[in-house]
């Protein structure tokens, strides 16, 4: 799985693989290799965020997909999307560590 920092605002209620997507950039800002079990993924996106606050891009979010560009072979791993009803505590969490 991939972590690629987004490039242009975008819908969460309207995007859809098959409409247009925006503008990703290849440049993955983690990578990581899901287990077969059931355990959280953890990608360390500190570059990219600093990034954000520095004003080097700006925040339009990221996209977490299943292959990354250098790793393009697909993985049949699933994941629980912010909406998911049946167990709430598989949804996807954001933690952020500031250190001042």
């Amino acid at each position: 799985m991939s972590i690629n920092r987004v490039g242009e605002n975008w819908g969460e209620n309207t995007i859809t693989w098959d409409n247009d997507r925006p503008r990703v950039y290849e440049f993955e800002y983690a990578i990581a290799t899901p287990s077969y079990s059931e355990n959280w993924v953890k990608f360390d996106i500190t570059q990219l965020v600093k990034e954000w606050i520095n004003g080097v891009y700006s925040n339009y979010g990221i996209m977490v997909s299943y292959a990354s560009y250098s790793h393009p072979e697909k993985y049949d791993f699933h994941f629980y999307s912010s909406d998911y009803n049946a167990y709430p505590s598989k949804r996807p969490k954001l933690t952020i560590v500031y250190d001042n």
